[in-house]
Formats: C-alpha cells, sequence, structure tokens
C-alpha cells in the first residue's frame, strides 16, 4: 500500500499539463448533467446569392430614384430662401439615407452614391462653363 500512496501523491504533485488531456475532460457529453451539457449550435442558413439582374435592378433604382425624389423635391419648393433651406436640409439627409442604404440594400445605395457623382460632375462642368463665359469679353458688354 505504501507504493500506491506514493503514486497517488506523485501525481496530485504533477501539474495539469503532463496529466493526459483523457483524464482532465470526460470522454462525452452523456456523462455530464443535463444543466452543464453545451447548448446545440444554431447557425442561420446562409442567404442565398443574389442574381446579376436583381443586382443591377437594384443599383438602377438608386440611381433613378435618387434623381426623381431629388428632381421632386426642389421642383415643389419656390423661392431663393426655400430653396437655401431645403438644400441645407436635404444634403444631410442624403448622406443619412446614402449609410442606410449602403448598410441594409447595399447595390440601391451604390446607385445612389453614384447619382451623387454624376450631379458633382455635372455641377463642377456647368460651373466651370459658366465661369468661363463670364470671363469672355464679347459676350459680357452689351
Amino acid at each position: 500500500m505504501d507504493e500506491q500512496e506514493q503514486e497517488k501523491q506523485e501525481s496530485e504533485e504533477k501539474p495539469l499539463e503532463s496529466q493526459p488531456l483523457e483524464a482532465a475532460q470526460p470522454a462525452s457529453t452523456d456523462q455530464l448533467p443535463p444543466e452543464t451539457q453545451p447548448a446545440p449550435e444554431a447557425t442561420p442558413p446562409a442567404p442565398k446569392p443574389e442574381s446579376k439582374i436583381t443586382r443591377l435592378v437594384k443599383f438602377a433604382a438608386g440611381f433613378l430614384g435618387w434623381f426623381l425624389v431629388t428632381l421632386l423635391i426642389y421642383g415643389a419648393m419656390s423661392g431663393e430662401e426655400t430653396m437655401m433651406i431645403c438644400g441645407g436640409l436635404l444634403f444631410p439627409a442624403n448622406l443619412v439615407l446614402l449609410g442606410l442604404l449602403l448598410k441594409f440594400q447595399r447595390f440601391a445605395g451604390w446607385g445612389m452614391l453614384a447619382a451623387l457623382g454624376v450631379n458633382l460632375i455635372i455641377s463642377l462642368i456647368r460651373g466651370l462653363t459658366t465661369n468661363a463665359f463670364c470671363f469672355i469679353p464679347f459676350f459680357t458688354n452689351p
């Protein structure tokens, strides 16, 4: 019995790293009481990938939708003060809507971003041509 007691003391003194893993873990979860058994992992089904046509339709809806909504809002306004107030409110609203669309409807958001880019390019070209026209002496003097 002295040998058995010595082996027990030696095994208790050994660190956990030197003990085999089988001794530290139960062989299966069937041996665990029901309240300590791990919960089954529920994985949601993978989303179905969108077709190219669906993505193109969403992009076109975002692109054309932005132009239509903006045209309707600016068409309903009258007066210079109203244009300034609504213009100041529309820019932050566009940014918020763009962020929401990019988060929830990615391709519609990209369409809206493309529409904003096209509008910026149109504004820059109009500004440059108007500015150049004002510096031509033959057309500005009556």
